[in-house]
């Protein structure tokens, strides 16, 4: 099998997992404000490139509760700004105003933006939401995905997979640069980055940080596949990409 023919194939498995095994279906738009009175437009947001998970929980429902932990390690992961990715928590029901979904978020130590729907659009209705907790992630072409519960470790993948990550065919560039048992990467940015390699399943191999001029050889030989390489600092993603190694 030549070197385009395993790609078109690697491609194939990579289409079949994750976001890509679901019906694509286009995302409804909405405004909402939070229960800190900041106003947003999905589609704003999602024309500004940016990734947009919505987490439809109810102040009652104690699975609701369980899951915080993750969704606050997702926040914490992109930056806690919005400036890459937001996480929106919405209430389900239309009873509960913002000041009591806020002393909600206070209790459980929420650190992301919550949102009453109440006077507002009813967005778990545009969603055909019928039960909480349910996550979904919404790409910047507007097309959403539902994310299983037992799946919310692998959010980066999501947002990687989510985002424009062409196969790479052995291009280097500022900060990727290919050797013949793996690639080093190099930051020649001001600032620390975060380097996160995940493999076709969406398990990381790979979470590192990397200090500004510094550089970082990633040996993965006798392990050749297609990766998922993110490299972003606290503002910005700064590299999306599949890469091949060893093909």
């Amino acid at each position: 099998m030549n070197f385009k023919n395993i790609v078109i194939t690697l491609t194939l498995i990579l289409s079949s997992l994750g976001l890509f095994s679901q019906k694509i279906l286009e995302a409804p738009d909405f405004s909402l404000t939070d229960t800190e009175g900041n106003t947003y437009n999905l589609y704003e947001e999602l024309d500004s490139n940016k990734v947009v998970f919505l987490y439809f929980f109810d102040i009652n429902c104690y699975n609701c509760v369980t899951h915080i932990p993750e969704l606050n390690s997702l926040w914490q992961y992109y930056g806690s700004n919005g400036n890459a990715v937001w996480l929106w928590g919405i209430e389900f029901y239309e009873t509960y105003n913002s000041q009591t979904i806020a002393e909600w978020g206070n209790t459980n130590n929420v650190e992301f933006p919550l949102f009453s729907i109440g006077h507002a659009t009813n967005v778990p209705q545009l969603y055909d939401i019928n039960y909480t907790p349910q996550l979904f992630i919404i790409c910047p072409d507007k097309t959403r995905a539902f994310i299983n519960n037992n799946e919310y470790e692998n959010f980066a993948f999501y947002v990687n997979s989510c985002l424009n990550t062409n196969i790479d065919e052995h291009t280097s560039d500022s900060f990727l640069q290919y050797k013949y048992n793996g690639v080093n990467i190099k930051n020649p940015t001001d600032s620390e980055i975060n380097i996160d390699l995940f493999d076709i399943t969406g398990r990381i191999i790979i979470s590192d940080k990397l200090n500004p001029q510094k550089s970082k050889f990633i040996n993965i030989q006798n392990q050749s596949s297609i990766y998922v390489l993110s490299i972003r600092n606290e503002k910005e993603i700064l590299l999306q990409r599949k890469i091949v190694i060893g093909l």
